[in-house]
């Protein structure tokens, strides 16, 4: 389920992030004059567009950078795409297994919120400190390295008040 937003601030809105955002903030768009993403018109991205590598390479990912306290990371799924690692600041990456034997619409795919510790640290310093949300190609759960597409689609993020 995703962080629980707080009763007694009800101006807490979650911000979107577009697919756009995720290739420009950081992520390969281009290297050495290589295209990895493409842009693409489907219906099973959150807004019906989104950016695919195909095929996906150790050098394909997207990162978004927010301020917030809170961030889903939402992706479709289907036959042609594979596994992806997903990690916020670099901790502990997760593997998200985006091969399905059908089109599956884009939800989230990956949560994650500030812990405790961290948002008493921000709050003893008075300020809010960014995080980047880094998507990589990833490997089949034996280890083995496959070729399938990547996709890249939204996240959204709940910012610090």
């Amino acid at each position: 389920t995703a962080p629980a937003v707080s009763p007694t601030l009800p101006q807490q809105r979650w911000i979107w992030l577009t697919p756009a955002d995720g290739i420009t903030g950081g992520g390969s768009a281009s290297f050495a004059g290589v295209t990895w993403w493409s842009a693409v018109t489907d219906r099973t991205f959150r807004t019906g567009a989104g950016f695919v590598a195909s095929p996906a390479t150790n050098f394909t990912l997207a990162k978004w950078n927010f301020v917030g306290v809170a961030a889903e990371l939402w992706l479709p799924r289907g036959p042609h795409f594979g596994a992806v690692e997903v990690s916020v600041d670099g901790v502990a990456p997760t593997t998200v297994q985006l091969r399905a034997a059908v089109e599956t619409r884009s939800e989230p795919v990956f949560r994650w919120a500030e812990s405790a510790a961290d948002a008493a640290r921000a709050a003893d310093l008075g300020i809010a400190h960014g995080h980047a949300l880094l998507l990589r190609w990833g490997t089949s759960s034996d280890g083995d390295i496959e070729t399938f597409d990547m996709p890249c689609d939204s996240v959204r993020f709940l910012p610090a008040v």
